[in-house]
């Protein structure tokens, strides 16, 4: 029996961590950047970010050794781990942002005009 992926509650963190993710495509963003650039901490972004990965809407990956050596041998620091934002979660972000803005009309949404 194959289990589907849990739903995931789209509230405003939710919605502003998915944004961060859709805004950082293509760049090597860990989980304390994502919690810098959402002004979120990280009991709320990490535990969030495993929901997110879980649903199939964020994929991650462990920082390769070398690098990781590279940034320890200047100053001692813990494996980082990468998120990038995938199909699913960039159609339940456009989702996300289309009824939040519905029902909260002071959303402004990126790229809109003020």
């Amino acid at each position: 029996m194959t289990s589907q992926p849990k739903r995931v509650r789209m509230t405003l963190p939710t919605i502003t961590v998915l944004d961060v993710l859709a805004n950082a495509a293509g760049e090597d963003i860990h989980g304390l950047e994502i919690g810098s650039r959402a002004h979120l901490g990280t009991g709320t972004v990490y535990p969030m970010l495993s929901r997110l990965e879980k649903a199939g809407m964020v994929s991650a990956r462990w920082e390769d050794d070398q690098t990781w050596q590279e940034a320890s041998d200047k100053e001692w620091r813990p494996r980082r781990r990468y998120y990038e934002i995938t199909g699913a979660g960039k159609a339940a972000l456009a989702q996300a942002r289309q009824s939040k803005a519905q029902y909260r009309p002071g959303i402004v949404q990126p790229g809109s005009a003020s």
